[in-house]
């Protein structure tokens, strides 16, 4: 059997289950782990975001259960991190730039609490260091459609620039709009807090949190609708947002997505680039400190002899 080494996500419930007989080792209770001596090999496929941090978890879980695991990332390219990596120009360490991913949000509690358990320092749009952003020339912000911009923001007095919003989109949409963003952040948040987490199927936790069928089984666009946004707000603003994160208009992603677009509050990058915490990371699993990835272009499973 070849598995192709783009993306593969293992579960934590289908990866712990003891070879022997497919009986589950629940987290949750420690003594029915005191019989498995034999570690459990855990293969994930994909070493960015995703499978990076769920190497991670997986292992931090199986301490706690006393469960002896060996992991092993598979990625087809040479470094960890996926899309979101750091080129240096013209091969000059002194200038990194950020490709992918570079940016996170507070809200995002797993990348959060991962800069934290790392000691990586953070920087916000309010520290940054360019000390002649004031005198770059334009709107900071713009909304560009392709022909005209429909909105632009020249001021830093807020009060105005929300009059502005407000007058030009009305009022019930962009409040409609808030209040939806955060009370979906706040049930998807919910899934990694009891009694929702630990779960063994998403999509029972997602339904008992209310965002199954309401958020995930409809389009953006819908999703909007059902709560009285929709014209030229959704379509101008919101959309927007959708299409620079996502590159996909809100009729092709459904309402959580669209939602976590709008969740910039507290928006923050690691100092020295992203990819120093998909490398703590990984070297957190790994046990040695050290970075020992290659490439890998496919995945054969031996044929046991009889």
């Amino acid at each position: 059997m070849r598995l192709s080494s783009a993306l593969l996500a293992i579960t934590a419930r289908e990866a712990f289950k003891v070879v022997a007989g497919g009986e589950q080792v629940p987290f949750t209770d420690t003594a029915n782990t005191e019989h498995v001596d034999t570690p459990l090999n855990v293969a994930i496929i994909g070493a960015g975001a995703a499978g990076s941090s769920s190497a991670y978890h997986l292992a931090q879980f199986a301490q706690e259960a006393n469960l002896p695991i060996n992991i092993t990332l598979f990625d087809r390219n040479p470094y960890i991190g996926g899309r979101s990596t750091t080129v240096n120009v013209y091969d000059d360490p002194a200038e990194p730039v950020e490709l992918g991913a570079s940016i996170f949000v507070e809200a995002n509690q797993i990348l959060l609490n991962a800069t934290r358990a790392f000691n990586l320092s953070t920087t916000t749009d309010d520290d940054d260091d360019d000390d002649n952003q004031d005198s770059i020339p334009g709107a900071a912000l713009a909304i560009w459609d392709g022909t005209t911009l429909l909105y632009q923001q020249t001021t830093e007095q807020t009060w105005w620039e929300n009059a502005k919003l407000l007058w030009k989109y009305g009022l019930l949409s962009p409040l409609r709009t808030r209040s939806l963003q955060k009370s979906t952040i706040t049930s998807f948040l919910n899934l990694y807090t009891s009694p929702h987490f630990p779960f063994e199927s998403l999509t029972s936790a997602a339904a008992q949190v209310g965002l199954l069928p309401a958020a995930t089984n409809v389009s953006g666009e819908d999703y909007l609708r059902a709560h009285g946004v929709g014209g030229a707000f959704a379509r101008e603003v919101v959309q927007a947002a959708t299409r620079v994160n996502y590159a996909q208009n809100l009729r092709w992603i459904h309402g959580v997505e669209a939602m976590v677009c709008l969740a910039a509050e507290g928006a923050m990058a690691v100092r020295g680039g992203y990819t120093l915490r998909f490398r703590d990371v990984v070297a957190a699993v790994d046990g040695s400190g050290e970075d020992s990835s290659s490439s890998s272009s496919e995945v054969e499973e031996d044929e046991e002899e009889e």
